[in-house]
């Protein structure tokens, strides 16, 4: 079982990393495990705030001025989120997205959801995004060539100490091999 602290210990790494990108602007895509995005979620929007950017969480969760919308279900709770973050576009506002690849898996094809998420994704060029995919559900290339760092956090054994230390990796392969194409 992970914890936020040992979470944060062993991907400290990336987790500086990840915000300095962000920091600079760049929107980041992070590829790890359903189980460990809260965590790094969590310890990533509590740098972002500490360096005083703001971040908004698009989750699937209602807010407390969205009960409204009544129960909708989390997807179409997802977009409209996305919607909503993007038309009230801030400078310095980092968006989060948990559970990009469930709106945009490659193996799904161009959903209706997908359909509605590229447009949003590249609406606002400035717009900074902090997005995240589980390793099995790769993402469709469009989706992914928006985000101008990749960060793959290895599976992590809970029983082990050993901590990840695999670079960010600028641009998206093209399947290439090749970053940035």
């Amino acid at each position: 079982m992970f914890t936020q602290q040992i979470v944060a210990a062993r991907c400290a790494k990336e987790l500086a990393e990840l915000a300095l990108a962000l920091q600079a602007g760049q929107s980041c895509l992070v590829e790890c495990d359903k189980n460990l995005t809260p965590f790094l979620y969590a310890d990533l929007q509590d740098r972002l705030r500490s360096l005083g950017l703001s971040c908004v969480s698009l989750d699937g969760r209602p807010r407390q001025e969205e009960i409204a919308w009544g129960d909708i279900g989390v997807v179409p709770t997802m977009l409209a989120q996305l919607r909503k973050a993007v038309r009230r576009w801030a400078p310095r506002c980092t968006l989060i997205v948990p559970h990009l690849d469930v709106l945009a898996a490659r193996a799904a094809g161009l959903t209706a959801e997908a359909c509605e998420v590229i447009p949003l994704l590249y609406e606002m060029p400035d717009q900074v995004w902090l997005a995240f995919r589980d390793p099995t559900l790769p993402l469709l290339p469009v989706v992914e060539k928006r985000f101008a760092v990749r960060c793959v956090i290895p599976r992590l054994n809970a029983a082990s100490d050993v901590s990840p230390s695999l670079p960010l990796v600028p641009g998206i392969s093209s399947g290439t091999g090749e970053p940035g194409g």
